[in-house]
């Protein structure tokens, strides 16, 4: 079995460098994704996608069908969801020097990194096991 994991468009969220919530793709993104639709991606037998706004209209923008996955939903920010990282150095460097120095850290009362890898590390997990390739 072959997994291929790409990331979703660009958001407000990315060229603003907040912390991701659920916010839907931008124009740009919309397109970009789009041109990739037709002979840019490799065949898929199955496509799971992040429970998001923006993973949904990313697969629906290449054309793929697929199935929303909890498992491969993004972190969990918190406090910090929607606010751009100088704003939350600026009203708390102390936080963020232990979340970006200790993976465990989850000072926004969100998911810590470490927390993320081992959910993402679960799913593909079960995902080798529930899926066969011939």
């Amino acid at each position: 079995m072959r997994v291929v994991l790409l990331c979703h468009a660009a958001t407000s969220a990315i060229r603003t460098a907040a912390f991701a919530g659920d916010e839907p793709l931008d124009e740009s993104g919309v397109a970009k994704a789009a041109e990739l639709r037709d002979g840019g991606l490799p065949r898929a037998d199955q496509v799971r996608y992040a429970p998001s706004r923006r993973c949904q209209q990313t697969a629906e923008a290449l054309g793929l069908t697929g199935t929303r996955d909890a498992g491969l939903a993004g972190c969990d920010f918190g406090a910090w969801t929607g606010r751009t990282l100088d704003d939350v150095l600026a009203a708390t460097p102390d936080l963020v020097t232990a979340w970006l120095t200790d993976p465990a850290a989850s000072p926004h009362g969100g998911e810590s990194l470490s927390a993320v890898l081992e959910r993402v590390g679960r799913w593909l997990d079960s995902a080798g096991t529930s899926v066969t390739a011939d």
